[in-house]
């Protein structure tokens, strides 16, 4: 873990550096024609400059010792540097403190996330090589002697006062993260069957509605066929009613 958030942090050392630079140049040509001890000796020269510079972002930002006794310690306003200085030391409070230790933390914290999702897995790995590397190293007949051909468990019997010592003690000694990740594990499942059972109960119920809509269109089109049988009776009956008497009035003729 230590290995990633270095390699992490290192990613990010250039940029980091290249502004130190920047600031610690600044500083050191803006307060370079002070009087007092504390200017000549935090931004006399360059690498005290840069370390000065880079102290400041990790503790105090002195702003008193910076900037208010900037012309009380033969600042030269005439040439503008008390505003540049300004500028400058809000430019470096925003840039070092705030974002770049921020950047610095959230990256730091990243590795550690993907890390402890990574962990078990990692642990294993190691493990198995231990023990690859350990049989290597240990003579043929103590493998032989230690190895076991043959494991048989019996879940349903009742354990002794021996089984449940051991199985406190592994249940101890058991990596934390392994069981936060089981539960984490029941928890995910729990929640998945729930939202299973939502979803079967919306499935449910709109299979209903949609039997209960397909049962009203079927009285429709039974309703609608009916109708237009009877309609079709209406009309076919006065036709034969008109047939039979013009038989009966060519009968009497």
């Amino acid at each position: 873990m230590i290995r990633k958030t270095i390699k992490t942090v290192l990613k990010v050392l250039i940029i980091l550096l290249i502004f130190l630079a920047a600031f610690a140049f600044a500083f050191h040509v803006i307060t370079c024609s002070l009087t007092d001890n504390y200017s000549k000796t935090r931004f006399g020269n360059i690498p005290t400059s840069l370390a000065a510079t880079f102290f400041m972002m990790l503790d105090n930002l002195r702003y008193e010792e910076i900037v208010l006794n900037y012309y009380s310690n033969g600042g030269d306003s005439s040439k503008g540097n008390g505003f540049v200085l300004y500028g400058l030391f809000i430019a470096y409070c925003f840039m070092m403190p705030i974002i770049f230790l921020n950047l610095l933390i959230g990256l730091a914290v990243g590795d550690i996330d993907s890390i402890r999702k990574t962990a078990a897995m990692e642990r294993y790995t190691s493990q198995v090589e231990h023990l690859s590397q350990l049989e290597r190293a240990l003579p043929t007949f103590i493998l032989s002697k230690a190895q076991i051909m043959e494991y048989v468990e019996h879940p349903n019997r009742p354990k002794n006062l021996k089984n449940k010592i051991v199985d406190f003690l592994v249940k101890l000694l058991s990596p934390r993260q392994e069981q936060e990740k089981k539960s984490e594990d029941q928890t995910n499942m729990d929640q998945r069957i729930a939202r299973h059972e939502a979803q079967l109960k919306q499935i449910s119920s709109t299979l209903k509605s949609q039997s209960a809509l397909l049962e009203e269109l079927r009285d429709i089109l039974l309703d609608s066929k009916k109708t237009q049988l009877a309609t079709k009776l209406n009309i076919e009956t006065p036709s034969s009613a008109h047939t039979q008497k013009s038989t009966v009035s060519e009968f009497q003729v």
